[in-house]
């Protein structure tokens, strides 16, 4: 006979739940071995609850066999696979090591059901009085043993997958782990609590149905989130409704058993009573027996049998000596008519305490009937979830849908003649609609596209003829604009000058500016860099004049400035050298006022024209060096094979600005065989990733000094180096001053 109670019912809704994700599993195709391992683990569970179900509804020894499902099957393939699972999931980190903990895992598991089975097959049954089942207590200590060292062992793999991956395949491990753990690790750690006596059956039987089920949820949720199987859209939603009714019906057969179990209690207290007062106990067909005993005293030593039912071998030692205040079961043999429930009401006038038997069997009839009501709800509801339900979404959404992705296929084809049907004025049927006014406008528009591409070849020629006279127009104002070019290169090129003629101090030019252009077969370059040198007499002294300048602006305009200082500085230098006259000022003097000049000139232009410049005089006997820089770079001293500056802070605004400094001469010594090497702007201005998608510009001062050194003072070698560490994005100018140098070859 089968007569379900709690544990039994949670563990049927448990099996159905079950019983869908394993179906639903098994039947994805081409499934990953994560995917078959982890269907492997569901099936497993299916079983393991059909066992547990088993327990709950025979109320007999034979019942206590459901034990050779459970651990037949909670090893292997259960969590067996469960760790197999573990160690595929996204990727097979650790290949061989996962087989040999897999064939060591069967090996081990296959010993210990082995040995389970023989020792249930000579043990006696007992009857579990805290789980309310059939059962041999005395097994399965190893094999609870071996459960947890696996569950254990699952979740460090998993724990250190997860510390192996980022972003989302972490996330996905860890909700995996998660809901994994709430099935195994957590009803595991219960149960043994239970078998203690910590918790009451009641609360491990509703932990565990809802664990089990939310676990599962969990599990099947990230599963379809996140599978690389194909799923379908009404499996997610019939099987998301499946599981959440599922777990609300659990949880209301749960509270339908307690009010079940209370309803049973109060029923036999009020016949206790009645069998006080009335004695008439033929009206109570479902008494077993009735005893009576001194309040406080022990009843296997006092009581008095004053009623018990024929057959029935009833033995006082066998009933219970301590003072329940409700419902108990008490054990007369080890069969399953012999265990009763028992109650007991004390008679305060009297101080009797009475003690009143029920067959046991009369509680699970009790609590049966609930249960079969359970069971044809949870019936019928999978029925409607599963039958019904797909019906109806079909019908309202997959329908629907399934027409709107063959629109979709008939456009992706080229046909844009195709219309869906709109079946409901709802979100879907305005998605419709809103596909239909797309493939019209589509339609349009290709017919729109072929009237084009019909006069597209003359539409073509006239665009061509366009352009080709744009071009010409183009051609003649590029024409135009380098002659401009041609011309103005051609007043720049005279101003830079080396008039210096001096043995001891040599002058020597570098100029590369960055505009370059073609006229007429000549090829030319044009810019606002200069340089300048010379040579002047200040009361028989001769001196060595200096200059190298960098006009503000591109091109033209750094040009225009450039011509401006080339022509001043070059009368400055006609006008002081004519008829070769001795200057009777000193070299501070002229440089000062040759600085005033130029900066008046300059400053007519209303900044519109600024250039900066480092302009000095050098004695060419004695090295003596006076000068002056206008926010010019810093000059370099190339002296025993070291290079560095000469100055370390800004002393004088560029020339045609304004200045918050005030002017004054800088001092230097020259000592025979020093190199002095001055430079624009472009020996800073590279470009060092000039493959790169933005540009990065060097902001290394010594990274010319490191040229300098590595070129031993030769411009064009300098200029070789500059251009390896990328790209020279300004015009650079440079110029070189050697004082009293053995040997050196003057270039320009």
């Amino acid at each position: 006979m089968i007569y379900l109670n709690l544990w039994g019912l949670s563990n049927f809704i448990n099996a159905i739940f079950y019983v869908i994700i394993t179906v639903f599993l098994f039947s994805l195709k081409e499934k990953q071995n994560s995917t078959k391992y982890l269907s492997y683990f569901f099936f497993g569970l299916t079983f393991l609850n059909i066992g547990y179900l088993m327990s709950g509804a025979i109320p007999f020894p034979v019942g206590a066999n459901h034990r050779y499902i459970t651990v037949g099957i909670i090893l292997f393939p259960t969590v067996t696979y469960l760790v197999r699972y573990a160690y595929h999931i996204i990727d097979d980190l650790y290949p061989r090591e996962a087989k040999i903990v897999f064939y060591f895992s069967v090996i081990i598991d296959l010993f210990l059901v082995l040995r389970f089975f023989y020792l249930a097959s000579t043990a006696v049954a007992e009857f579990n009085f805290r789980g309310d089942i059939y059962d041999y207590p005395q097994l399965g200590k190893y094999v609870a043993l071996a459960l947890i060292l696996q569950i254990l062992f699952f979740i460090i793999i998993m724990i250190r997958k997860a510390f192996h991956y980022k972003n989302e395949n972490r996330k996905l491990i860890l909700q995996m782990m998660f809901g994994l753990i709430s099935i195994t690790l957590i009803p595991s750690t219960l149960n043994v609590l239970m078998k203690k006596g910590s918790i009451t059956p009641e609360l491990f039987h509703i932990v565990y149905s809802i664990c089990f089920l939310l676990g599962g949820f969990i599990t099947t949720i990230v599963f379809i989130n996140n599978a690389i199987e194909k799923t379908s859209f009404m499996t997610k939603v019939v099987g998301i409704s499946a599981v959440t009714f599922l777990l609300l019906l659990q949880i209301l057969a749960a509270r339908m058993s307690i009010s079940q179990e209370k309803n049973f209690d109060m029923i036999h207290n009020l016949e206790l009573k009645a069998l006080i007062t009335g004695k008439n106990y033929s009206d109570f067909p479902t008494l077993s027996y009735l005893v009576s005993f001194p309040k406080g005293a022990r009843i296997s030593e006092s009581a008095s049998i004053l009623y018990k039912k024929e057959g029935l071998e009833l033995e006082i030692s066998k009933l219970g000596n301590d003072n329940y205040e409700q419902r108990y079961i008490q054990k007369i043999s080890n069969q399953t008519e012999g265990l009763f429930f028992g109650y007991r009401i004390t008679d305060d006038t009297t101080n009797i305490t009475y003690e009143a038997g029920f067959p046991y069997l009369e509680y699970r009839k009790f609590i049966h009937n609930m249960g079969v009501i359970i069971i044809q709800i949870t019936l019928l509801a999978v029925f409607i979830l599963l039958l019904i339900f797909p019906i109806f979404f079909y019908r309202n959404i997959g329908k629907p849908l399934r027409t709107l992705l063959e629109g979709f296929g008939e456009v992706k084809k080229g046909n844009l003649r195709v219309s869906v049907p709109l079946f409901y004025q709802d979100e879907i049927g305005t998605i419709g609609k809103t596909f239909n006014r797309m493939v019209i406008r589509l339609f349009v528009g290709k017919r729109k596209q072929e009237e084009y591409a019909g006069q597209l070849e003359q539409k073509v020629k006239e665009r061509t003829r366009e352009v080709v006279i744009k071009m010409k127009e183009i051609e003649k104002l590029k024409i135009h604009q380098d002659g401009d070019y041609f011309l103005t290169s051609l007043i720049q090129k005279p101003l830079i000058t080396n008039w210096n003629r001096s043995r001891e101090v040599t002058t020597d030019f570098f100029i590369k500016q960055i505009k370059t252009f073609e006229f007429r077969n000549k090829k030319s370059e044009l810019g606002g860099d200069i340089c300048i040198s010379g040579n002047l007499k200040f009361d028989n002294d001769v001196y060595v004049f200096f200059v190298n300048g960098d006009a503000m602006g591109k091109s033209m305009q750094g040009a225009g400035g450039a011509i401006v200082l080339g022509t001043v500085v070059n009368y400055m230098i006609s006008r002081s050298t004519s008829n070769k006259q001795s200057l009777n000022v000193s070299p501070k003097n002229w440089l000062e006022t040759t600085y005033h000049e130029l900066n008046q000139i300059f400053h007519t232009f209303d900044g519109l024209m600024m250039i900066s410049v480092v302009m000095g005089l050098i004695h060419i006997k004695t090295g003596e060096m006076f000068f002056y820089n206008a926010e010019h770079p810093w000059l370099v001293l190339y002296r025993d094979k070291k290079a560095e500056f000469i100055e370390n802070e800004l002393t004088l605004r560029k020339i045609g600005s304004p200045s918050e400094y005030e002017f004054s001469i800088q001092k230097f010594q020259l000592h025979p065989g020093d190199v002095l090497i001055g430079g624009s702007d472009g020996r800073d201005d590279i470009d060092i990733t000039p493959d790169a998608e933005t540009r990065t510009i060097n902001e290394d001062e010594t990274l010319f000094l490191r040229a300098v050194e590595r070129g031993e003072g030769n411009l064009e070698t300098i200029y070789q180096l500059i251009k390896q560490t990328g790209r020279i994005i300004d015009d650079l100018s440079m110029i070189r001053i050697g004082f009293h140098e053995k040997a050196h070859v003057r270039n320009v």
